[in-house]
């Protein structure tokens, strides 16, 4: 039922009627000319069938493609690129970290960045769970960037430990059903949409310039 309402959001049916349609009966007409036999008919109608299936898979399949690279994107513009960005500006200078109930510095070597990826939407939610479970809602210097950047994060061994999830995952919902309740219809629904979002992200973090700095993905 998902599908047949992404075929609808994109006007497929529209483009259907307007055009496979019109094509299709032409085909028949053309076939049933040259050979004069229901037999012949029959076959076109297979083919045209096969056809339409394959133009819905590949309709679906772009509209999550396309879909998953724009969250991906901008999941990459706004979190990792910006966030390297903020810590290799300061070089080997202290930056400093506002935490719940101190502050500390830390030089951008001392710091570490993990991006949790996953496979499905329960998956995110218990990653991104499990991420901030020992972390905290820390605020980032800002005079060292022209806006203020919060960001999970712990201390450990003098190091401060960056956590992330994707969580602009969730605004699949939107894109896909917005219908869709429980963890299971939308594990269901928008496991395709994860599988594509890695595939994009894993491209954008091969070109992040890093410039030392230690983000590492995890699945």
């Amino acid at each position: 039922m998902t599908n047949l309402k992404l075929l609808l959001n994109l006007g497929f049916i529209k483009e259907l009627i307007l055009s496979f349609v019109p094509t299709f009966f032409a085909y028949v007409g053309f076939i049933e000319q040259i050979f004069f036999t229901v037999e012949a008919v029959g076959v076109s109608i297979l083919i045209f069938f096969i056809l339409f299936i394959i133009l819905v898979v590949i309709k679906i399949k772009e509209y999550q493609s396309s879909v998953s690279k724009a969250l991906a994107n901008g999941y990459y513009k706004n979190f990792m690129e910006k966030l390297t960005g903020l810590l290799a500006s300061r070089g080997n200078n202290e930056i400093t970290f506002y935490l719940h109930n101190e502050t500390k510095t830390f030089t951008p070597q001392q710091i570490s960045v993990e991006v949790y990826l996953a496979n499905s939407y329960s998956e995110l939610l218990a990653k991104d769970a499990a991420a901030k479970k020992e972390a905290q809602i820390v605020y980032i210097d800002r005079d060292a960037y022209n806006y203020p950047f919060y960001v999970w994060a712990s201390v450990t061994n003098d190091r401060l430990m960056i956590y992330d999830t994707p969580r602009t995952l969730l605004a699949l919902k939107d894109y896909v059903d917005p219908t869709l309740e429980t963890e299971a219809e939308l594990d269901k629904e928008t496991k395709p949409f994860y599988k594509a979002f890695n595939r994009e992200i894993k491209k954008c973090w091969t070109r992040l310039d890093k410039r030392g700095i230690s983000i590492a993905l995890h699945e």
